[in-house]
This record gives C-alpha cells, structure tokens and sequence, in this order.
C-alpha cells in the first residue's frame, strides 16, 4: 500500500512538472529566441515552416500547421515537438492508425507505470495535439492510463479495451522502433525511452499530416 502510494505521488509529480515544462515553453514561444528556421518537404512533397527554438537547455521543433477539428474548425497552430523531423522519417508506420485515433469519441493513451519518466514525456507528446486543451487540435477527449495494475486513480487499460468508439495508444518499450495497429489499438514502440519519444512525435506528424 506504501508502495502504490508513493507511485501514485511520483505519477501525478512526472506529469506536473511534464506540463509545467510544457506551458513555460508556450509561454516563452511568444517570444522565443529562434536560432534556426527551416522547411521541411515531407515525403509526399509538402512543404511546412519549422522553428527550432532553444529556451534554456530545451530545444523545440516548432511546426506551424492549419489543422481541422472533429467539429470542422480550421485553425492555426504552434506545434512543439523534441524531434527533428528529419532524424524521424524512417521510423515505420504499419498499417492504418490515424482513422484508429481520430474517428474515437474519446482516446486512452496508455503508458508502463514503473518506467521512466520519459514514458509520461512521449505520452504528453501525443496528448498536446489530440486534447481538449486550449493547445490541443482535434478536441478529443484523451486521458492518461496504465496498463500494469496500480491500486492508483489511473485507469488500468490495455488494447483489449479498444473499440469502435474508444481509441487505445499503447506506448511499449520493446525491441523495435515502430508505430502500428492492432486490432482497434495503436502500438507505439521504441528500443529504448528515447526513441520512444520519437516514435510518439513521429505519430504526432502523421496525426498531422505533417509525415
């Protein structure tokens, strides 16, 4: 009971500081010191405007986008990812996943609750774009979960509870780097919690349209 306590704390304490981390770099983006902007022509030739923005010892890729929402609202918005999107290009995407995610009417991402902090970092990566926050582009409705039993407020979710309506993204660290689907759920795998967060910002691009 000691235990789950502690994790419980140590969780809530990852995503605090996560997005408080999060807030201050969209805070100072109105403002940033840029030190390098640059196009990226993505594989199917489409050009998008791309600032690597350095505040402190954080670097950012930032993508301008003109995104639609499930309520069919256009709008503009700063993206920020940790990936170059070049260094990005080759991780594979295998079958259809974005139908998986943006056709839900609500989306559980779902990470391992005894690993590194870095498996929150990739998490939010993917949540910033598909929340209901003021930042988020698709406005569906996403929460955090894990897929190991906590005794924790967080919902215990695998891919078995995907459905046609609820979306599952289930961040694993394995032996591969790749993104994929099964059944109604969307696998993102890494080698290590690096390239985790890479995948995770890879699927960020595709959700997108960027990659």
């Amino acid at each position: 009971m000691e235990q789950e306590k502690k994790l419980n704390i140590l969780i809530y304490v990852l995503i605090a500081v996560t997005i408080a981390l999060i807030i201050f770099a969209v805070i100072n983006f109105k403002k940033p010191i840029l030190s390098n902007k640059y196009v990226y022509t993505s594989p199917s030739g489409e050009q998008f405007q791309f600032f690597k923005s350095e505040i402190g010892n954080i670097t950012q890729h930032i993508v301008t986008i003109y995104a639609i929402d499930k309520q069919n609202n256009k709008h503009q918005v700063d993206i920020p990812i940790i990936s170059d999107p070049y260094s990005i290009e080759d991780i594979p995407i295998l079958n259809e996943v974005k139908t998986k995610i943006l056709d839900k009417d609500g989306v559980y991402i779902t990470l391992d609750p005894y690993g590194s902090s870095k498996s929150v970092l990739a998490a939010i990566e993917i949540n910033r774009v598909l929340g209901t926050n003021d930042y988020g582009v698709f406005k569906i409705p996403t929460q955090s979960a894990t897929y190991k039993p906590t005794n924790t407020t967080f919902p215990y979710i695998t891919c078995t509870d995907a459905t046609k309506q609820i979306g599952v993204i289930y961040l694993l660290v394995e032996n591969k780097t790749r993104i994929a689907s099964l059944g109604e759920c969307v696998v993102v795998e890494g080698k290590d919690y690096d390239d985790l967060i890479k995948a995770a910002d890879k699927l960020t691009l595709h959700l997108l349209g960027v990659m």
